[in-house]
């Protein structure tokens, strides 16, 4: 499976961006920043969960129908954001509490993911296209 090593090292800026975010919201907010932690690991779950799919659906996508790419990636960056918009509804309307700094950690995720998965496509097609050169 391809798309072990990407999701490894997504795993590695997961661990990485939840801490950062709880220690720039801990200087700010003190220890009502606990209320955050909770909401971190589920944005981390969730974004963790969506990019699995997404990675094991575009490799398998590539195998077979490699034209259909580029709807593949405009596809999955609308339902990414529809995804964080319903999230931050949600929260809105179920919790109310601290929704900036809620907003500012979906934000954070969403913006490290999109980048991330980005970046991975880009070097994906380029490698693919050079191997088509040179066959």
């Amino acid at each position: 499976m391809k798309v072990a090593k990407p999701l490894i090292s997504l795993a590695v800026v997961y661990l990485l961006l939840g801490p950062i975010l709880f220690l720039l919201e801990r200087n700010q907010l003190g220890m009502e920043a606990l209320k955050q932690i909770l909401p971190i690991i589920l944005l981390g779950t969730f974004f963790f969960a969506f990019s699995f799919f997404e990675l094991s659906f575009g490799d398998r996508l590539r195998r077979t129908q490699n034209k259909t790419m580029t709807g593949f990636y405009l596809t999955t960056k609308v339902v990414r954001l529809l995804s964080a918009l319903v999230l931050f509804l949600i929260y809105a309307l179920l919790v109310k509490t601290q929704l900036l700094y809620f907003t500012i950690n979906l934000a954070g995720f969403y913006l490290v993911t999109t980048a991330f998965l980005s970046y991975y496509y880009i070097r994906v097609e380029s490698k693919s296209k050079s191997e088509a050169k040179a066959s």
